[in-house]
């Protein structure tokens, strides 16, 4: 709509400005700072400081800060102050007192001006003046348009930068109506065309204005060289006249700027000094995008797009401006689906509203659910008063009933009315004292539904564990252990079910083969995982009378083998038949009864064992130890008996093995053998008089072969004694005299060499 109305506004003024311009007043010819001049008065599009408000108002859209302005001439006096500042989402203000001469005397004046983007590349702009001529008042306007980036020029964004891609950033065109009477007016209406274009790598500004002032219209041209260092060369000429020559410099720092000129035409030196009082955009710009993430974070997303968007004004560019955008473009479109939400949920409130008290509370359910999405809003808010009342009631009766359920120990449920009070009354104190209350208890009993849920959950019961699980969720929901392990039951839960399916898929295709007994323990299967399990249990049923019949003729076969003395194949039928039915009498019994037997009949071959072990007829005493333990594989006198008869046999072929091995005169063997006998049977008499015969003929051997070996050294026969003397010592690898006559007959060896 603002576009609209400027565009109808251009219209009408080119419409009107021939009439405009012939108003009988005064040219105003003043040129306000020493820019102007250093340009040839060609500023319609480059007005890039607080002058802005006297050339175009709309470039004042690209002044993002703060800052004053002085210029002064004629012989260093004042003779414009400005001061501008921006304001995000309303745009650049702008004020100042300026003196304007006109023939020998003077007018002071007093202007207000703003200038905004309306987006990136279109800026409109007004400004409203108020002249004092001796002691008359006049007062007019002005309107300007400005197509282009209003940031270029500016302290933040210079001429020399590789930032200037788009041709807008490089081109800019402008078009303002001055002096437009609002009341009675003392200069002329008068029009301003510019355009001005940028060569960004050398730094370079040509710009040109046309103004159309009563009887005196005029073009202007201008030039610019950014040199580094903030340095600016202007020169400019005024109907391509070199009488009315002008030429500048200016410096600009990032917070002060100085500008000199000279104007041929009036042949004056103008000084404008111009001064930034406040952080650069770049720094407000920066609060505003922290604050605006701060609040995204708090999902309060209206005043968070409120701050995106001030740090979108401030002309942010790069890739976090790019996203910023985007954001923006999306919380608008989430506000705009909000509003809907909000517009549908006041037509159903009143809709509720109108069908009597009976949904009174479901209207005011609605309204706090607009108020929240749209907190403040005045529709909502009226309607809500008018059903306060009932209101009232419903948040009594949910205290009443919450301290009831809170006194009854039922916690959850009190917690339940005590939420729906503050639905209504958020700072009804009593829901509030026992919601806090209730939040104290719930983490102990959060605690014990867990502990429990963990008892079930290893013992495999993992739907009541899912439920303890659930339950501690509901008391604490801030448990994390607890969500945890309520996320594993149903996951093992949802195993346990698939199993279930699987097990009665075949259990019935079994019952179709006819293999009833393998169906039922599938069934089986089925109950132990699910102990109420129903389809598991009316499949049992409809099979009962199979499997007893079944059961029937297996119990029959069972015990014409436990009278035939088959007790294994007795044994077998009798437990597969408990395990189709754990409750059949008879098969217990009777395997009870089995058992009995097979100890006896174990018994009496222990006895028998027992009678050939005390003959010393070890092998036959084996054989019935056996037998006892095939019979009854956990009797202990057979197990015994058996162990010790191992431990004999072995400790007999052990002593015949340790003879040979002494007769071979393999005397270490033989003494290794004999010492393990005795490890195994510490009292064995054989193997303790065997290893003190071998031993004895060790220490006899041992003493011939050291006697021979030290007769040979005596001989000077030092090699064949080595010889003789290490027998020695493989009989007794530590026999010192053996050891040291050995080193010496090497010693005697070797001095011989030496001498030979």
């Amino acid at each position: 709509m603002l576009r609209t109305f400027y565009l109808k506004a251009i219209t009408f003024l080119l419409a009107c400005l021939p009439v405009l311009l012939q108003s009988p007043l005064y040219a105003q010819v003043s040129k306000p700072d020493a820019r102007s001049v250093g340009l040839g008065g060609s500023l319609v599009t480059q007005a890039r400081d607080a002058t802005a408000m006297f050339w175009n108002p709309a470039t004042l859209s690209g002044l993002k800060d703060r800052a004053v302005l002085i210029n002064i001439d004629d012989l260093f006096e004042f003779n414009f102050v400005a001061m501008n500042q921006f304001v995000p989402l309303l745009g650049t203000f702008a004020a100042s007192l300026s003196r304007v001469p006109i023939d020998s005397s003077s007018v002071d004046r007093g202007s207000f001006a703003w200038g905004k983007n309306l987006n990136t590349w279109f800026s409109v702009g007004t400004s409203i003046n108020v002249e004092k001529l001796h002691k008359g008042l006049y007062s007019s306007s002005g309107l300007g348009f400005f197509i282009g980036n209003s940031l270029v020029g500016t302290i933040e964004r210079r001429w020399r930068t590789k930032e200037h891609t788009r041709l807008l950033d490089r081109l800019s065109l402008g078009f303002v109506v001055n002096n437009i009477p609002l009341g009675d007016n003392l200069f002329s209406t008068s029009a301003q065309f510019g355009a001005g274009y940028i060569f960004t790598t050398p730094g370079i500004l040509v710009n040109m204005g046309y103004h159309l002032v009563k009887g005196t219209n005029s073009n202007h041209l201008g030039f610019g060289l950014e040199l580094k260092h903030g340095v600016i060369l202007f020169a400019g000429i005024e109907q391509l006249d070199i009488d009315r020559l002008g030429l500048g410099v200016g410096y600009q720092s990032d917070n002060l700027g100085v500008q000199v000129a000279y104007s041929a035409k009036v042949q004056e030196l103008l000084l404008t000094l111009s001064a930034r009082i406040s952080p650069g955009p770049l720094a407000f710009a920066s609060k505003h995008y922290q604050k605006g993430s701060t609040l995204f974070k708090a999902r309060k997303y209206k005043k968070a797009n409120q701050e995106f968007k001030k740090y979108i004004a401030y002309g942010s560019s790069g890739s976090r401006a790019d996203s910023v955008r985007q954001l923006v473009y999306a919380l608008d479109r989430r506000a705009a689906r909000t509003q809907v939400v909000v517009d549908s949920l006041l037509a159903l409130s009143k809709s509720l509203m109108a069908q009597g008290e009976q949904q009174y509370l479901h209207a005011a359910l609605v309204l706090n659910r607009v108020v929240e999405l749209a907190p403040g809003n005045p529709q909502a808010q009226r309607m809500l008063r008018v059903l306060e009342r009932p209101i009232n009631l419903f948040v009594k009766k949910c205290i009443e009933d919450g301290i009831h359920e809170f006194d009854a120990n039922r916690y959850l449920a009190a917690k339940k009315q005590f939420k729906r009070a503050v639905i209504f009354d958020k700072n009804n104190g009593s829901a509030i004292y026992y919601l806090d209350s209730i939040e104290k208890i719930s983490a102990d009993m959060g605690e014990e539904h867990f502990y429990r849920g963990i008892g079930y959950y290893r013992q495999k019961k993992f739907k009541e564990a899912s439920d303890e699980f659930r339950q501690a969720t509901d008391y604490d929901s801030g448990s994390k252990e607890a969500q945890t392990y309520l996320e594993r039951a149903m996951a093992k839960l949802n195993e346990q079910r698939i199993q279930i399916k699987r097990l009665l898929t075949e259990g019935k295709s079994l019952e179709r083969q006819r293999k009833y007994v393998d169906a039922t323990n599938k069934y089986l299967e089925v109950l132990k995982l699910d102990e109420q399990n129903p389809e598991a249990k009316n499949l049992l049923a409809t099979l009962r009378p199979k499997i007893n019949r079944y059961v029937s003729g297996k119990y029959g076969e069972a015990l014409r083998y436990q009278q035939s003395g088959e007790f294994d194949r007795a044994t077998g039928i009798f437990n597969r038949i408990l395990s189709i039915d754990p409750s059949h009498s008879g098969a217990r019994r009777n395997l009870a009864h089995l058992k009995n037997q097979q100890k006896e009949k174990a018994s009496a071959f222990v006895l028998q064992g027992n009678a050939f072990r005390a003959q010393k007829r070890w092998r036959k005493a084996m054989e019935q130890y056996v037998l006892a333990l095939e019979v009854d594989p956990e009797n202990e006198k057979a197990l015994k008996g058996k162990g010790e008869l191992e431990k004999r046999l072995e400790v007999s072929g052990l002593i015949a093995q340790g003879r040979q091995e002494t007769k071979a005169e393999n005397y270490g063997q033989a003494v290794s053998i004999f010492q393990n006998i005795i490890e195994l049977d510490p009292g064995n008499a054989v193997a303790k008089a065997e290893l003190l015969r071998v031993k004895k003929r060790m220490n006899k051997l041992v003493e011939e072969y050291f006697n021979r070996g030290i007769d040979l050294y005596t001989l000077d026969k030092y090699q064949e004694s080595i010889k003789v003397l290490n027998k020695v010592l493989e009989l007794e690898p530590k026999h010192k005299g053996a050891l040291d006559y050995i080193r010496q007959a090497n010693e005697r060896l070797v001095a011989l060499k030496k001498l030979r």
